[in-house]
């Protein structure tokens, strides 16, 4: 074979070598940003869902506490920590 064919054969090689890597390259650091963007959507909803589920009971011991203030006339400091 002459010399010019297998630089051509060779050229053809790198570039599809060159090309591989560079597709790996960027589907690997679009998957990380999903999972990156997917992650925190998760957390968000999670933290929603907390608050959701918390709200009525904090309330609940808000209103209980102002109650408590004015009839008794005492203060008393409540921990809500069932929830979190």
């Amino acid at each position: 074979m002459k010399l010019s064919y297998k630089l051509i054969i060779a050229a053809f090689f790198v570039t599809a070598i060159g090309s591989f890597i560079w597709s790996a390259n960027y589907y690997y650091s679009k998957y990380q940003y999903e999972k990156k963007r997917a992650d925190e959507a998760v957390q968000n909803a999670e933290s929603a869902t907390l608050l959701l589920f918390c709200a009525p009971q904090l309330y609940g011991c808000l209103i209980f506490e102002h109650l408590v203030e004015h009839k008794l006339g005492l203060c008393f400091s409540l921990s809500v920590t069932t929830c979190l």
